[in-house]
C-alpha cells in the first residue's frame, strides 16, 4: 500500500513541477515559447528522459556489478517499451507544436523557424527526428531488441532531449521582438561559457554522487528476486 502511495505522489509531483515550467514559459511573449501544449508536453519530455535514464542505470549497474543473473533482457525489454511509447507521445507533441508555429501568420514566429532550420539544422534534426525515430525503430523491431541496441536508443534519448532544451531556449532569446541596435557578435548569437560549462558539469557530478550515495543504502535489486543467493553474490552485491 506504502508503495502505491509512493508512486502515485511522485507521479503527482512531477506532473506539478513540469507544469509550473511549462507556465513560466508560456505566459511570456517570447516567440517559440507562448504555447498551450508546453504542460503536457513538458511531462512527456521529462518521462521520455527519465524513461531513458532509467535504462542506462541498468546497463551500468549490470555491468559495474555483475548483474546479469537479476538485471535480465526482460527488464531491459519492459523499460524499452515504456521508452518506445513515451517517444511517440513526445514526437506528436513536438510535431504539434512546431507545426502551428509554421502554420500561423505570426511574422516572429516564422522568423524563429527560419533560425532554427539556417541556423541550428544539424541541432533541429538530431533533436526532433534522430532522438525519437531511433528509439522506435529499435525497440519497434523485434529483432534489434538486444540490450546493447536498447541501451543505445536510450543514450540518444536522452542527448537528443539535451539538445531539444537548448534550441528552445537559444534560438528564442536570440529571435527579440524588437531589433536588435548594437551589432556586437556577443548580442547577435550565443556560445556557453566556461563558466556555465562548469555549472553543467557540477550539475551532473552532484547527481552521479547522490545516486551513488543512495544506490548504497538503498537496495538496488527487489529483495523478493533475491531468493537463493549464495553469500559471494551477495558479497558482490554489497
Amino acid at each position: 500500500m506504502g508503495f502505491l502511495l509512493s508512486i502515485f505522489m511522485i507521479i503527482a509531483i512531477a506532473i506539478i513541477v513540469y507544469s509550473v515550467l511549462a507556465w513560466i514559459f508560456g505566459v511570456t511573449l517570447q516567440p517559440g515559447w507562448d504555447s498551450t501544449i508546453f504542460g503536457p508536453y513538458f511531462v512527456i519530455a521529462a518521462i521520455f528522459s527519465g524513461s531513458g535514464l532509467m535504462i542506462i542505470l541498468m546497463w551500468l549497474f549490470r555491468r559495474i556489478y555483475g548483474l546479469e543473473e537479476f538485471i535480465t533482457k526482460k527488464h531491459f525489454v519492459n523499460m524499452g517499451v515504456l521508452l518506445m511509447v513515451v517517444a511517440s507521445f513526445y514526437g506528436y507533441f513536438t510535431f504539434c507544436d512546431y507545426l502551428t508555429k509554421w502554420y500561423g501568420s505570426v511574422k516572429i514566429n516564422a522568423e524563429l523557424i527560419d533560425k532554427l532550420f539556417a541556423e541550428f539544422n544539424w541541432m533541429f534534426i538530431f533533436a526532433n527526428y534522430i532522438g525519437i525515430i531511433i528509439p522506435i525503430v529499435i525497440i519497434g523491431i523485434p529483432q534489434f531488441r538486444t540490450i546493447r541496441n536498447i541501451s543505445i536508443g536510450a543514450v540518444i534519448a536522452v542527448v537528443a532531449l539535451w539538445v531539444n532544451r537548448y534550441i528552445i531556449v537559444v534560438p528564442t532569446l536570440e529571435t527579440p521582438f524588437l531589433p536588435i541596435q548594437d551589432s556586437r557578435a556577443d548580442w547577435l548569437s550565443y556560445s556557453p561559457t566556461w563558466v556555465e560549462w562548469s555549472l553543467t558539469a557540477a550539475g551532473i557530478a552532484i547527481f552521479i554522487i547522490m545516486f551513488k550515495l543512495a544506490s548504497k543504502f538503498l537496495p538496488i535489486i527487489s529483495m523478493s528476486e533475491m531468493s537463493g543467493v549464495d553469500d559471494r553474490e551477495l558479497k558482490i552485491l554489497e
